[in-house]
């Protein structure tokens, strides 16, 4: 992703992402601080410690839906 890009959300439901996924995933947003929306719905991304890694990372992001 180009550094300047203003991406503004980011549907990525149902993609067969694994929990495997979140912390690389997670550090690629990092800089996408205009990112308000993030959906992961559908690759069976359960686990809550999981889910609060992505939350803890992308604290700017006012709605990430699992």
């Amino acid at each position: 992703m180009a550094e300047h890009a203003q991406i503004q959300s980011l549907n990525l439901a149902n993609n067969k992402l694994s929990e495997k996924c979140v912390e690389p995933l997670a550090a690629t947003l990092r800089v996408k601080r205009n990112l308000k929306e993030l959906d992961l719905a559908g690759n069976g991304i359960s686990n809550r410690v999981t889910k609060n890694k992505i939350k803890n990372v992308l604290t700017w992001v006012s709605e990430i839906k699992f």
